[in-house]
């Protein structure tokens, strides 16, 4: 009980993800641009000066930072998705304990820890960059498989508000909580994750 779960198990992950998501997909411009220009010269026989001048011609700033802000879009909701799957295991371990006790202060304090650097600014993050993301590419807006991600989306924030409520019922004292039922809900975050990357990658509508 004298290591702080959040600090050393938590935070270092989520951070990681949010962090090279971007850089990944700058790599990946990178690399399909480099990997045009290979094809084009080397196997095709265009001259390399006007591959690149017409790359430079139609590559507009709003394509690269598109990708950024969709990606990082991703990592917020990633990061959203990773903290209400911790946040009611903590609960839980509270439930388990009484008021005062190490185990329930130490959940506690990671718990609240979590809310306040993780969850919180992850959920207003996903929300302004998505407006953002959709501002810059508003055709989205018209595909059903945008609107059924957004729902998700929604419903997971909503999840968002409906476990602070309940963790903070729990540092009060907790009574009238089941544990059973925050096992039971502990699910629906990653079950949510992977209707919203069903929705991104395959596009079924």
């Amino acid at each position: 009980l004298s290591t702080d779960p959040f600090k050393f198990l938590v935070f270092p992950r989520l951070l990681a993800g949010l962090l090279m998501l971007p850089c990944l997909v700058l790599v990946a411009d990178i690399i399909g641009v480099f990997g045009g220009y290979l094809v084009s010269v080397e196997k095709l026989g265009f001259s390399p000066g006007p591959y690149i001048s017409s790359t430079l011609e139609f590559l507009e700033t709003k394509d690269v930072v598109s990708g950024l802000v969709k990606a990082s879009v991703f990592g917020f909701v990633i990061a959203l998705m990773g903290g209400l799957l911790v946040y009611p295991r903590y609960k839980i371990h509270q439930l388990s304990s009484q008021p005062g006790e190490p185990l329930f202060e130490t959940m506690k304090e990671a718990s609240n820890k979590l809310r306040m650097i993780i969850l919180n600014p992850s959920l207003i993050l996903v929300w302004v960059l998505g407006v953002a993301m959709l501002v810059m590419n508003q055709s989205l807006l018209s595909m059903p498989w945008m609107h059924v991600k957004l729902l998700l989306v929604l419903i997971l924030s909503g999840l968002h508000g409906y476990f602070i409520g309940v963790g903070k019922k729990i540092d009060r004292g907790g009574d009238g909580i089941p544990a059973k039922r925050l096992r039971m809900l502990n699910e629906v975050p990653f079950l949510l994750m992977i209707g919203v990357v069903i929705m991104v990658i395959v596009r079924p509508f």
